[in-house]
């Protein structure tokens, strides 16, 4: 053999060597004479089990198929009686054959990873590129719960966060929100991970496997890098955030578990730096209200846990609903029962014009415990204020005249405030200042009703500085009198029985719901009288129609269907004038 046909031999053996190696990586690489199943690569096997890897980056701290990773595992305050092994058939199957092996025989035996004895394999120490953490434990009973915690920081400013979650009998896929870790600790510099187990007084043996980072970013609908102010809805791990953005305006709210926790101004704050709601949950929060300083949001007599269920109920280009249900269980780890279970339910609806709407329900009676009164809180991560706003022309007497209330959220940085207007200008409504666990929050109380669930509505909205007082009062007014438009063909359709309702209003949805007449509504909105800020409309009926609406003579294009086949759409912007509203429906 001569030296060219040597060196081509090498090269073709090198050239087949770096194929595997991508093989590996990227799926493999393609020749003309491959043929055959292709064997899964390591991302297949794993995102099977777990979506999330699928939208984006992800890291594997431990998934304990190499035997390296066990230089990350330590077993901590351990009793005589703990054992932590690796196994070769202790993972997940359809992952993988090896798992960690953890018997605690006390609730302070536990697993720690870092990067303390590590000399090959490392504990990834900034997670800021990622959006979850991922973990797999199969336990024997469905009575024990997994302790995390998470350390992070230098020695001298050690932060620490700690999660419990209940385990089910098999395989549990535990999925935490690294933001939420993130406000508790830095997600530059993660130092450990420290899992035990509760829930048992004799020694029990759990099996753990894939502990892993995921960057789960996604748009489930719109585009949100783009500034043409069209509702857009990204999810962000296990959080949404819905929005609209010009380049003088807009919004971005970020919901967890069903929840608003961030509040921002893309338009002056292109880097979401500041979120105008703190680093606290918005609310609004149901409470028990004993007295006016006797305030309580403990409801841990309605059950030992919370089971949270949010989910994403519509998404088009004139509204986003997001909702949440929070059932209150002994047993967290049964399923069985939880729709008769109190509950504390929200649903949010969202438009693009930044307002938001949302209708509270909690449970008020359950069993031998009855809330005396219940009451609404608003947090803020600043301070709050409240005021009101007199409704001209509704009472005959100073007495008697109604009043809209709203509430004012700050945040300790930046401009800009959030404002809470409750629903109606009911008798008897009430909203005070208070500090409930040390928290700046504003509660709305009224008279407990009869039945055993209380629901509320209310309405959000961002005021931009500078903040006028007879701007707030005039929002808030047209939200708590909702003042119909007036109709010459067509019909109100009441969606509430509340006393006070307005016929045709969705308060909790900030909607004008009407029927057509013979395929037609023409309303006039009274803009001139009282200023009305991007009503909303809900034409039912309209199922197998097409549809054309006209503001003031003009094709509105921006119009969408619901589930139900229902019409909807808003008239955006501040309508302060006389504005003839015609809708046209015709069979298809």
């Amino acid at each position: 053999m001569n030296s060219l046909q040597m060196s081509l031999r090498w090269v073709m053996k090198r050239a087949a060597t770096v194929c595997f190696g991508v093989a590996a990586i990227a799926g493999g690489c393609r020749t003309a004479e491959r043929s055959g199943p292709v064997a899964p690569t390591r991302f297949d096997q794993l995102s099977r089990v777990y979506p999330a890897l699928q939208s984006g980056r992800f890291l594997v701290i431990a998934d304990f198929e190499d035997p390296r990773q066990m230089e990350l595992v330590q077993l901590k305050d351990a009793s005589e009686r703990a054992v932590c092994v690796r196994e070769g058939r202790s993972g997940r199957a359809d992952t993988g054959m090896a798992g960690l092996a953890f018997t605690a025989a006390s609730p302070d035996d536990a697993v720690v990873i870092s990067n303390e004895e590590a000399n090959q394999w490392y504990l990834k120490r900034d997670w800021r590129d990622y959006d979850l953490l991922l973990m797999s434990i199969r336990s024997p009973k469905r009575t024990l719960s997994a302790e995390l915690t998470v350390t992070g920081g230098p020695p001298a400013d050690r932060r620490v966060t700690r999660t419990t979650i209940p385990l089910h009998s098999g395989w549990t896929t535990l999925r935490l929100d690294l933001a939420q870790i993130g406000s508790r600790v830095p997600l530059d510099d993660i130092r450990e991970l420290r899992l035990a187990v509760s829930g048992t007084n004799k020694p029990v043996e759990i099996h753990i496997d894939d502990i892993l980072l995921a960057g789960n970013q996604k748009d489930l609908f719109g585009d949100s890098g783009a500034d043409h102010g069209r509702l857009y809805v990204r999810q962000v791990g296990r959080r949404w955030r819905v929005g609209a953005v010009t380049p003088e305006s807009g919004f971005e709210i970020t919901f967890a578990h069903g929840q608003i926790v961030e509040w921002f101004n893309p338009a002056a704050d292109p880097h979401r730096l500041d979120n105008k709601i703190g680093s606290i949950a918005l609310g609004p929060t149901p409470v028990v209200v004993a007295s006016s300083d006797a305030v309580s949001a403990d409801f841990t007599h309605l059950g030992k846990s919370v089971a949270v269920r949010p989910w994403i109920a519509e998404m088009n280009a004139v509204r986003t609903v997001i909702a949440s249900e929070w059932r209150f269980v002994d047993d967290p780890a049964d399923p069985q029962g939880l729709e008769r279970r109190p509950f504390q339910r929200w649903v949010y609806t969202v438009y693009p014009s930044g307002q938001v709407y949302v209708t509270v329900e909690a449970t008020a009676e359950a069993g031998s415990w009855s809330a005396s009164q219940l009451g609404l809180a608003m947090f803020a991560g600043g301070d709050v204020a409240i005021g009101e706003a007199a409704i001209e022309g509704a009472g005959s007497s100073s007495e008697e005249q109604p009043v809209a209330h709203y509430g004012v959220m700050r945040s300790t940085m930046g401009d800009g405030r959030v404002v809470f207007v409750p629903g109606g200008a009911r008798k008897g409504l009430e909203m005070t200042e208070s500090s409930l666990g040390g928290r700046p929050s504003v509660v709305v109380t009224r008279p407990r009703g009869e039945e055993d669930v209380e629901q509320w509505d209310g309405h959000y909205f961002f005021a931009p500085e500078p903040i006028r007082d007879e701007a707030l009062r005039a929002r808030a007014v047209d939200y708590a009198t909702a003042a119909a438009p007036t109709l010459e063909l067509g019909s109100f359709v009441r969606v509430s029985a509340a006393p006070g309702a307005t016929p045709g209003f969705d308060a909790g949805a900030g909607s004008w719901v009407i029927a057509p007449d013979r395929g037609r509504v023409r309303l006039t909105i009274n803009g001139g009288r009282r200023p009305r800020f991007s009503p909303a409309f809900t034409i039912v009926d309209a199922q197998n129609r097409q549809s054309w609406v006209y503001v003031n003579d003009q094709l509105l294009e921006q119009t969408v269907r619901d589930a139900d086949g229902n019409l909807m759409f808003q008239v955006p912007g501040v309508v302060d004038a006389s504005t003839v509203v015609e809708v046209l429906l015709r069979r298809e």
